[in-house]
């Protein structure tokens, strides 16, 4: 398995939008790994997981042919993961020659309301549209996609909506993507702790990097993904082959790429950046 973080922050990227702060400045100037656009990865080249408003970004810059992508699994609906408009260009006269003829996108109800609004409100071409299948899927509910299988579990964010972490699981390889939420919800911990899957990989959301976060967030820090790890291991979850990485980062954190490891270090984490890609 093949897993490639596309972006690795929160809603404003890094540096954010409209920001001058000093950690924004710091990162345009040193660019490299301090760049960070918004969150999404894809794993093998055919599942995407979330469709952020810097997909087309991502695709150019990871040579990445978005034709090929068969799945998409929906976190929640908030912009900067499900951005759909960006769906109504699969087809002609947008696009000729694609490999895959269909796309099935995986989510809750706030994402397909998101998708309809396209559908209806920006008027999509039969082309695009036909190629494009909507599954909705409840928590703790396996879908297969072809020969993936794929677990969504509550998260604790987006009081409003349905959101989701994922666990994926493809010939014996698991990962565990966790974002965007906050410390897991009780239930949570508990279908995995039943279920003793052994993780490969986990991606945890770290958007507080080293600020102060309750487990009442939508969000955790670094303090908080190791609690949850430690957790896991409890369970059976991880062990030492695991490879644990941090993502998800808003500038209000200060996730300076060096400044970022440092902190992981006495914690045996990696630090995701825009492109990494891993192998499982």
């Amino acid at each position: 398995m093949k897993f490639r973080f596309l972006g690795t922050a929160a809603a404003e990227g890094m540096p954010a939008v409209f920001c001058r702060c000093e950690a924004c400045e710091k990162a345009r100037a040193l660019k490299g790994k301090n760049i960070r656009s918004r969150a999404q990865a894809i794993v093998n080249g055919e599942l995407l997981l979330d469709f952020s408003s810097d997909t087309y970004w991502h695709a150019v810059q990871n040579g990445l042919y978005l034709d090929e992508v068969k799945y998409i699994y929906f976190t929640h609906s908030h912009m900067d993961h499900c951005s759909c408009v960006d769906l109504q260009l699969r087809g002609k006269p947008f696009a000729h020659g694609m490999k895959e003829p269909v796309v099935t996108l995986y989510g809750n109800e706030a994402v397909k309301a998101q998708f309809d609004i396209v559908c209806e409100g920006e008027g999509m071409f039969p082309s695009a549209r036909s190629g494009i299948v909507f599954q909705a899927i409840k928590a703790f509910e396996t879908v297969k996609s072809g020969d993936y299988e794929v677990t969504a579990l509550p998260a604790r964010h987006a009081p409003q909506e349905n959101a989701y972490v994922y666990v994926i699981s493809r010939r014996g390889k698991t990962v565990f993507y966790c974002l965007d939420t906050g410390w897991l919800l009780d239930e949570t911990f508990a279908y995995l702790q039943e279920k003793k899957y052994r993780f490969d990989m986990i991606a945890l959301d770290c958007t507080s990097v080293d600020n102060p976060s309750a487990d009442t967030a939508g969000h955790m820090n670094l303090q908080q993904n190791a609690r949850v790890v430690e957790k896991l291991r409890a369970f059976g979850c991880v062990d030492e082959r695991t490879k644990i990485f941090v993502t998800h980062f808003s500038h209000n954190g200060n996730p300076l790429h060096e400044r970022v490891e440092a902190l992981c270090e006495p914690y045996g984490f990696a630090v995701a950046y825009d492109g990494l890609e891993v192998e499982l």
